[in-house]
């Protein structure tokens, strides 16, 4: 890793510091909503209205902010989405902002929008700075940042807000965000070429991207809304099953999503290793199997030393489909359609998160916790299944149609 960050200079250092940065803050933002929304009104539908606010931003513009950053400078994109964000989040400061379900909810919107053009625009940047043939373990590099980033602001979210409260938290995440913004402005210029996104219009950009690289979409595609069904699910019902079911206090959920993000950094790690990328499909389906068989395990448990270990688990099954599938978009695609791709990507996945909100957050409040659970892991082990035998029947559908061709 040295190595790799000497070779390549200051470009990828930055980088990689800048998306541990917003990482931290961003999973400090997510939790601390998430406690302050418990907190006002002990409910686990209001927390789904909060997690749907942080989506639908993603599906209304992730598609179109993907073009976007394909078409425009991206440190000019990265800058302004971390200074309007730091704006956005300084309301909260405000006790009416926070004492009120509404801006709250306004201001989880205001700031997802504000990530809907940061995430493509980030990820877009990385094959610019690293040679093809280092571009895997750099790609592990930054995952590793975000979720190491992760696991640092779950943690700390839920210490600051259970000990000092939640001006505080926010006094910080406003801070990181501010660094942020500094180091967007340090970051080497991209010099991928966009010949291709300057002649024609954004909606035309997505229509050529899905008409050249949908196939290459599929499989990432879904394992990674798998992962999303199972994560969304999670985010729900993390909450309420500390409280409910390991008899802890609220704050505690951040030690969960804070194993959820170690378990994430030994997923990326093992991701690095060259024998997995040559083995794509057998580790994905590995991956998610591992993710099925935890999320079981975890409704079975009532104890917080049991909890951890099996989330971290399921952190790093879900680390490794992730890190994968970004791969594969980078191996696949052209430089000028990274953007574009990647935000399809998230754009999918976040459809599949929405649902899975969604259904979880209706019942949540009726059903116990670990019977939630227990659901989930069924239905992901159904659809698993059904994945496997559809690409199988395709598999020997297209063989056979290649036999009577020649």
């Amino acid at each position: 890793m040295k190595r790799l960050l000497h070779k390549h200079g200051a470009g990828l250092l930055l980088l990689t510091g800048l998306q541990w940065v917003i990482s931290v803050a961003d999973w400090m933002l997510i939790v601390l909503l998430q406690i302050v929304v418990f907190d006002l009104t002990q409910s686990a539908f209001n927390i789904m209205l909060l997690v749907i606010c942080e989506l639908i931003p993603m599906l209304l513009f992730g598609a179109w902010a993907g073009a976007v950053a394909d078409r425009t400078d991206l440190k000019r994109v990265l800058v302004w989405a971390c200074v309007a964000r730091l704006f956005i989040i300084l309301a909260l400061l405000l006790p009416a902002m926070r004492g009120q379900l509404i801006p709250i909810l306004a201001i989880a919107a205001l700031a997802a929008t504000c990530n809907r053009f940061f995430v493509p625009g980030a990820s877009a940047l990385l094959p610019s700075l690293v040679s093809a043939d280092r571009l895997p373990a750099a790609n592990a590099i930054i995952m590793a940042a975000r979720m190491s980033g992760m696991a640092i602001g779950t943690l700390l979210a839920g210490v600051l807000a259970s000990h000092y409260g939640h001006v505080l938290a926010v006094v910080v995440i406003g801070v990181l965000l501010l660094i942020a913004s500094v180091l967007c402005v340090l970051l080497p210029s991209s010099h991928v070429k966009r010949e291709q996104a300057d002649e024609v219009g954004i909606w035309r950009d997505l229509r050529t991207a899905v008409s050249r690289y949908g196939a290459s979409l599929i499989l990432p595609m879904t394992a990674s809304m798998l992962v999303m069904l199972a994560l969304g699910s999670f985010e729900i019902l993390a909450l309420v099953y500390v409280v409910q079911v390991l008899e802890r206090p609220p704050a505690d959920v951040g030690l969960l999503f804070g194993a959820y993000g170690v378990g994430m950094l030994a997923g990326l790690a093992l991701s690095s290793w060259s024998r997995v990328g040559q083995q794509y499909g057998a580790w994905m389906l590995i991956s998610l199997t591992l993710i099925c068989a935890s999320i079981w395990v975890v409704s079975k448990v009532d104890s917080l030393g049991l909890a951890l270990p099996l989330v971290a688990v399921t952190g790093l099954a879900e680390g490794l489909v992730i890190t994968l599938s970004l791969l594969r978009i980078y191996q696949q695609v052209a430089g000028d359609f990274y953007a574009r791709v990647i935000a399809l990507l998230d754009t999918g996945t976040g459809a599949a998160f929405l649902v899975s909100v969604m259904l979880t957050g209706v019942v949540a409040d009726k059903v116990p916790a670990n019977i939630l659970l227990q659901g989930l892991a069924m239905t992901l082990t159904g659809l698993l299944l059904l994945g496997v035998i559809v690409m199988k029947v395709s598999t020997a559908w297209l063989h056979l149609k290649k036999v009577e061709l020649e």
